[in-house]
């Protein structure tokens, strides 16, 4: 399967206003209302926040490119570990009946919002693996210049008021942050891709990506 990928590597929290450009692969993670502790996200964003003023001295581009991919990289890896790491609540995505509406809501929007290659539905936050192009932001109709965003809304609000119900809840849902990463190349596609369906394996919940019942890959996406 060949999938255009788009030249200019990119990461971000999507509460800065950056532009999301189409032909583009993003890996996306998306998590609970307060499935990580204040005390947790205070560390990671003082950590990111030392990094950024360490970055600003750094005269030349090109380094300063690779250390911020870096620093990135390794950011997501803690964040996504500390998300394994929990096995208190809100853990409401190991609700069956929940996990099926989010898996419902994913495929729903696949070939209209995004063609979809990924996902896993993990207890407390969710991985998906997706490329916008310009078809969708035409059957989108609008917010051309924040694809991703655009997503994201309709997912999460798809998904909140239904979910609440089940838990029989009110209130927030999904935290509004996200972590949002466009994939710099097929080699770069593939390692996410692999790094999100082998979650469940990686969080000791299975031993194959396979016997996770809320994992997905496309068929015709080639991992080995």
């Amino acid at each position: 399967m060949t999938i255009r990928i788009h030249n200019e590597p990119h990461s971000y929290w999507r509460k800065l206003p950056h532009i999301q450009p189409v032909n583009a692969p993003y890996f996306i993670t998306y998590r609970l209302y307060k499935s990580i502790p204040k005390t947790v996200l205070l560390k990671l964003q003082q950590e990111k926040e030392d990094f950024e003023r360490q970055l600003k001295r750094i005269k030349n581009n090109r380094e300063r490119d690779i250390l911020s991919w870096e620093f990135q990289r390794k950011y997501f890896k803690k964040y996504d570990d500390t998300l394994d790491a929990i096995k208190s609540s809100p853990l409401w995505l190991k609700n069956n009946n929940i996990a099926r509406i989010n898996a419902e809501a994913i495929h729903k929007r696949d070939t209209i919002g995004y063609d979809l290659y990924a996902y896993s539905i993990m207890p407390n936050h969710v991985h998906i693996v997706f490329n916008i192009n310009d078809d969708h932001i035409q059957q989108g109709k609008k917010n051309s210049q924040y694809p991703v965003t655009s997503v994201l809304q309709f997912l999460k609000r798809e998904t909140a008021i239904e979910s609440n119900k089940i838990i029989n809840r009110r209130g927030q849902f999904w935290e509004r942050e996200s972590y949002d990463h466009i994939v710099r190349n097929q080699t770069a596609l593939v390692r996410v891709i692999k790094y999100t369906i082998n979650n469940p394996v990686k969080a000791g919940f299975v031993e194959r990506p396979e016997d996770w019942k809320w994992n997905y890959c496309k068929e015709d996406i080639r991992l080995w």
